[in-house]
């Protein structure tokens, strides 16, 4: 090959791949014509030669490919390899290649039209001009461009809907005319409707009272009122508020911090770590370190010059190590330079997960407050890419966060992938650098699993027309007295409703008068059963002794009912029964019936459903 961009030799050159000599060019002799592609076809050999402002540049040869570097850039085999068969298989006229020949809907729902693409290709060198593409049989459509041009190796995708609009086994064909001297090409369709599932719940809401120390139990009951198997699974989110310390950021004024000294309080942090410890369950936990058995497979990126981060006993949340960017003789962050610096996690692995995922850890900073940030990011790709978790350069924490805190991250949108966590410290410049810094401790991540929820079985398939009991446990042997809320997420293949959340209320508390526990707050609750006949019992809280509460049932009118309550209550926990009787104490009719709850401060409506 010769210097600028030409060929040294019009007949004959040799060009090495990678110093591989599998992949050879030779017997170039192209005829030069600018903005065309040539074809050479000798015994055993094809070649392929762009011609482009005077340069040629080669994209094929014989049955395997080189490529030459010219003016423009380099054409590597992985750039060919799309080409490979349309160019040993070179035909001048338009060639129509399809990705299916025939397309197999399989079974769809009544009502719930379903798409598929197909992918057509011009394996020949001349333009492919379609001129026609229709569906044959009415329980299919297209509906898109029904005319078009692709060049030599181009692609384009169309979208043909299978309807299911009518129950019953569908075939028809898609039909595509074109300038291919073939014949019209022709792909079979094929595709089954069905009834759908139909999912119904027992109870919508879940509510139970249970002391502390002991087990309590329930039934959900799945229906399947539709015509095809239901496939569903429960899974439980823990939704009880969290105690999370947040340090508000204060204006953005540069001062020194020289004065200020490493703040070692833990006093509120370490019990909600040992809480933390023991509430989780084995199964829920993805990754722990609690820094106190070396650097296990941690690592540290410098950015700039220096690298601060290390593990110290100088100041921890859980005894007796942390990770600190900072150093042990002065007890700040101060070289002189700017500090951009990262220590990143071991892999954490979320592709066993499809629930909400948590990342909690506990940190202690003291920098300059609005410049030097301390930073949480997560990747996907092995770090090549990061993504912030909470602000970056610039927004992200910074300041003081008066001692330890917790700190809790949303993982959730990276389910599914294997991911690392990095904790990124960067000062923006180097002035004002004399701060205590950054420490962290005592890592976990965590997928929502609940210990006071066990859920049995967790999926299942019901056929049409049949139902499933679901075993649920309330669980108190280790919480204490107070309010517990769950959400199950119940996703099934109901097209109509492919995900219900009940919410889940658990009261840790003894019932008897004395050892009455006061309610977080006033609410109302849900009734049990529901739907019912002929009685449930609706379950309600109050706060407070002075106020007078009233319950009352309405129907779907908005008439009233029958007042089940109406007095000052004592604050605690309440059950009261509602027989399915009116005011007058007669039978009502079966249908949907509204229970409402006020008081000075609150007012709530819920639903129930009285059975015949």
């Amino acid at each position: 090959m010769g210097a600028g961009n030409t060929f040294a030799s019009t007949d004959v050159f040799n060009y090495l791949y990678d110093e591989d000599p599998d992949y050879m060019i030779d017997e170039l002799n192209p005829t030069p014509m600018q903005g065309t592609l040539y074809y050479t076809c000798q015994e055993g050999i094809g070649r392929g030669v762009y011609y482009d402002e005077g340069t040629y540049r080669t994209f094929c040869s014989s049955t395997v490919f080189g490529a030459m570097a010219d003016g423009i850039g380099s054409n590597t085999k992985a750039d060919l390899m799309a080409r490979y068969f349309s160019f040993l298989s070179y035909d001048p006229e338009p060639q129509i290649w399809l990705a299916d020949t025939e397309i197999d809907f399989g079974y769809q729902y009544l009502n719930y039209p379903e798409t598929m693409t197909v992918s057509i290709r011009n394996l020949g060198y001349e333009n492919l001009i379609i001129s026609s593409i229709y569906v044959v049989g009415e329980a299919f459509a297209y509906t898109g461009a029904t005319t078009f041009e692709l060049g030599w190796g181009e692609i384009a995708e169309i979208d043909v809907t299978f309807l299911c609009a009518s129950l019953g086994l569908f075939n028809g064909s898609l039909v595509i005319e074109s300038n291919d001297p073939a014949l019209s090409h022709v792909i079979n369709l094929n595709g089954a409707c069905i009834i759908p599932p139909e999912i119904e719940l027992s109870q919508l809401e879940l509510y139970a009272i249970v002391p502390p120390g002991q087990i309590g139990n329930d039934i959900l009951t799945i229906f399947n009122n539709g015509g095809s198997n239901l496939e569903f699974s429960l899974i439980p989110t823990d939704t009880t508020p969290e105690q999370i310390f947040q340090n508000p950021q204060t204006p953005r004024i540069r001062k020194s911090g020289a004065e200020n000294i490493i703040n070692k309080d833990n006093s509120r942090t370490l019990p909600i770590y040992l809480e933390l410890i023991s509430s989780l369950r084995d199964s829920t936990v993805l990754f722990f370190d609690d820094m106190e058995n070396g650097i296990n497979n941690w690592t540290i990126e410098v950015y700039l010059p220096d690298d601060l981060w290390h593990q110290t006993e100088t100041n921890f949340n859980s005894p007796t190590h942390s990770w600190w960017c900072g150093q042990e003789g002065t007890g700040t962050y101060n070289t002189g330079n700017q500090i951009s610096t990262a220590v990143i996690s071991p892999v954490i692995d979320l592709t066993v997960v499809d629930t909400t995922v948590t990342l909690q850890f506990f940190e202690n900073y003291d920098t300059e407050n609005g410049y030097d940030c301390c930073m949480v990011d997560v990747t996907t790709d092995g770090g090549i890419t990061w993504i912030p978790l909470r602000g970056s350069l610039g927004n992200a924490p910074s300041g003081s966060s008066g001692g330890w805190i917790t700190s809790v991250l949303d993982l959730t949108d990276y389910t599914g992938s294997e991911i690392k966590i990095r904790f990124y410290f960067d000062t923006t410049d180097s002035i004002l650098n004399n701060y205590p810094g950054w420490f962290f401790d005592d890592v976990v991540v965590y997928y929502d699993g609940v210990p006071w929820l066990p859920i049995e079985p967790g999926s299942g398939t019901i056929p049409a027309g049949g139902s499933m009991d679901i075993s649920i446990t309330y669980d108190a042997t280790d919480l204490e007295e107070g309010e517990y809320t769950a959400d199950i997420l119940v996703s099934s293949n109901d097209p109509a409703d492919p995900q219900i959340i009940i919410p889940v209320t658990l009261i840790v508390s003894f019932t008897n008068t004395e050892n009455q526990v006061i309610p977080f707050n006033t609410a109302l609750y849900g009734n049990y059963p529901n739907p019912f006949n002929p009685s449930t019992t609706i379950s309600f809280s109050t706060t407070e002794s002075t106020e007078n509460t009233e319950l009352a049932i309405y129907n779907i009118k908005g008439q009233k009912v029958k007042t089940l309550v109406n007095e000052k209550l004592e604050a605690g926990i309440h059950q009261v029964v509602w027989n399915g009787k009116d005011g007058s104490n007669k039978s009502v009719s079966s249908g949907i019936y509204f229970y409402k709850m006020k008081s000075s401060n609150y007012n709530e409506t819920k639903k129930m459903l009285l059975l015949e």
